[in-house]
């Protein structure tokens, strides 16, 4: 498995992710509100809460300790999660899927 740095994600993964969100009816952008990546990711708001308060960046990698995890910003007090952040979670989750499965 090739390592990746932190928010980047191949050609396929970030075209796969494009699909993912305009199927659960988003547009492409930045970044999503919480309600949004549940509906993209098929979770609930608990579980985006866990996801994203547990997120710790490998400092080795820059990508996370645990690949379930995502990393979030906070804008005017609500977390947000970048397109690319998406991509990246999904493409490390079909790999670890993939290998531990």
């Amino acid at each position: 498995m090739t390592e990746r740095n932190h928010g980047e994600a191949d050609k396929k993964s970030i075209e796969l992710t494009k699909e993912t969100i305009q199927a659960a009816g988003f547009p492409v952008q930045g970044s999503y509100r919480p309600g949004e990546v549940c509906k993209i990711l098929g979770i609930s708001e608990r579980t985006f809460s866990k996801m994203t308060n547990s997120y710790e960046p490998d400092p080795e990698t820059g990508g996370p300790v645990n690949p379930g995890t995502l990393d979030s910003f906070r804008t005017l007090g609500q977390k947000r999660v970048r397109f690319n952040e998406l991509a990246s979670y999904l493409a490390r989750n079909n790999t670890y899927e993939t290998l531990y499965s």
